[in-house]
């Protein structure tokens, strides 16, 4: 990026010396048109340099999570359809009559604690988005279509998880139960389908997992 930035400025140093020794040089109308040229191109330029820093001190930061449309393959249901963005849009509107599905998903359970709580307080701190989106096929082989975006997230910590109970921290630091079938439905799955889902794949005290909350819903409030 910094050899980015120094052969514009190098470029447009070099169009406004051009356009001054035609000017100091040459005497005919050609000539002082080409330098008129050189000089509204380096007047665009500078335009352009200015507009894109404008972007980038101005821009803010997507972070996405992306939904599978289907179960995966691993899973005893692969390949029927999860109806996560329905889940997701029923649990964030609330409108429990326009959608066939009515299970709620009002949260997603996401691997990298440390990592999505320095995002998420970017988010909460108006520095960055939330971008939910959706697999319209394979996984990172198709399209992804948005479902909502928000600038608002919650996130609680989750630490371990057994058969009946996964195990989070509230805000003074202390572990807490959560019962899995309630954890399970507020995920937008059946108990059996999400247990089937996390398979191999639970939080530790050492690699704990985020609870990433699409509401202003929390556990043990």
């Amino acid at each position: 990026m910094e050899i980015c930035k120094t052969d514009t400025v190098r470029l447009l140093r070099l169009l406004k010396e051009a356009a001054l020794i035609i000017e100091d040089n040459c005497r005919g109308i050609r000539s002082l048109d080409k330098a008129r040229q050189l000089r509204q191109m380096a007047k665009k330029i500078q335009r352009k340099k200015i507009i894109q820093n404008d972007r980038v001190m101005n821009k803010i930061k997507t972070y996405v999570i992306t939904l599978s449309i289907t179960f995966p393959k691993s899973h005893v249901k692969a390949g029927r359809k999860t109806f996560f963005k329905e889940a997701i849009i029923n649990g964030i509107d609330g409108d429990h009559e326009k959608y066939e599905y009515q299970h709620f998903k009002i949260h997603t359970v996401r691997h990298n604690y440390k990592l999505w709580k320095k995002r998420i307080d970017e988010i909460n701190a108006g520095k960055a988005i939330l971008s939910i989106r959706q697999w319209t096929g394979k996984p990172y082989y198709s399209k992804q279509v948005e479902i909502r975006q928000l600038n608002k997230v919650g996130i609680q910590k989750l630490r371990n998880m057994d058969d009946s109970f996964a195990y989070g921290v509230n805000d003074e630091g202390n572990v807490l139960p959560i019962p899995l079938v309630l954890l399970s439905i507020n995920d937008g799955l059946e108990l059996p389908d999400f247990k089937e889902w996390f398979k191999g794949s639970k939080p530790t005290p050492d690699n704990p997992m985020a609870i990433i909350h699409f509401t202003d819903f929390k556990y043990f409030e």
